[in-house]
């Protein structure tokens, strides 16, 4: 249970570092969406990394292997919320959301918000992954 709490701590840190750097590239610099996106993940995965290894697992799995074996992850988990971005951002610039994205403007730009749902795909995805094979310390490897 400590794990779970750790993990989601971690989470809570790691979505605040995300959400802020779009926030700073896109909202006030004016940054292209999908850059100021990956950018934003690659500084949360960053932070990721060290803190569920270091902190949360205490990992002693071979460096290369579970490092490989994050980045990887972090691929598929990211080009799953690359695309929910797209989706949400369609979406919500179509007729049947144009009522939505009226209000939605009123606090931030839609892409802003298109960002937060795709964020919770790449949570998801990311948990499941990180917990059962990236700091799975039962998983042999040879390094």
């Amino acid at each position: 249970m400590i794990h779970f709490i750790k993990y989601n701590l971690i989470g809570l840190i790691n979505t605040a570092i995300t959400i802020l750097i779009v926030w700073i590239l896109y909202e006030q610099l004016y940054w292209n969406l999908e850059l100021s996106n990956f950018l934003a993940f690659a500084g949360g995965a960053l932070n990721s990394y060290f803190a569920n290894r270091i902190w949360n697992f205490k990992s002693k799995n071979p460096k290369r292997s579970e490092t490989l074996r994050f980045i990887i992850v972090f691929a598929i988990a990211y080009a799953l919320n690359f695309f929910a971005l797209q989706i949400a951002v369609y979406s919500l610039n179509t007729p049947t959301f144009f009522s939505i994205n009226l209000c939605l403007s009123r606090f931030a730009k839609p892409g802003f918000f298109a960002h937060l749902f795709a964020n919770f795909v790449y949570i998801i995805t990311s948990f499941s992954l990180y917990k059962h094979w990236v700091f799975n310390s039962k998983i042999k490897t040879k390094n």
